[in-house]
């Protein structure tokens, strides 16, 4: 059975705060049910870490030493993506050093929703980054922040075929958007 501990007092100065804690809660919401449904026979926890964390939820296997720090992404992979880059997904250089530096002997892995479908998860001790493809990708700097300029940021291209487990999580995705009740996160700080 799965403990979520979410973050329900994110400090929030403005729009951006506010939009970036309703995705993460919805981010912690489907990957621990979706880990549940995976280690359904493992007591989990399942810490939602603190906004401008290098990385998103802190996951425990209660009776295990190491547990996981794990970064999530939500990505709708457009058909002109697809066709330029495959099925493969995105990870900013500076973010995975940033995550490496901050997971303090973690296991290090990176999470993506995929399509409102799929969970594909991402051992990064296995990756052998060197070899992966590095291009720059125009983006919003500030993800969230409608004024954000766009940078072109170099950026992982990770083919999906080095996951180290790839799930359906439709059913909590859709769970999470018609029943779940979210929190009504406003300007705090």
């Amino acid at each position: 059975m799965v403990n979520i501990i979410y973050d329900y007092n994110p400090t929030c100065k403005n729009e951006t705060d506010v939009k970036i804690a309703k995705q993460e809660h919805k981010d912690t919401y489907i990957v621990a049910n979706t880990i549940n449904d995976m280690f359904n026979n493992y007591e989990i926890t399942v810490t939602q870490t603190p906004q401008y964390t290098s990385y998103d939820l802190d996951i425990k296997f209660k009776g295990c030493n190491k547990g996981m720090a794990m970064e999530v992404k939500e990505y709708n992979l457009s058909e002109e993506n697809e066709k330029k880059y495959g099925k493969n997904v995105m990870l900013k250089v500076d973010k995975l050093m940033r995550m490496q530096k901050a997971s303090e002997g973690k296991k290090l892995m990176y999470a993506v929703i995929l399509n409102k479908k799929d969970l594909v998860m991402f051992d990064c001790s296995k990756i052998d980054w060197s070899t992966l493809k590095v291009v720059p990708i125009k983006q919003k700097k500030t993800q969230f922040d409608d004024n954000s300029p766009y940078v072109w940021l170099p950026t992982y291209i990770i083919p999906c075929k080095y996951a180290v487990k790839t799930t359906d999580c439709s059913f909590n995705y859709w769970v999470y958007e018609e029943f779940e009740e979210k929190p009504d996160f406003k300007i705090n700080a």
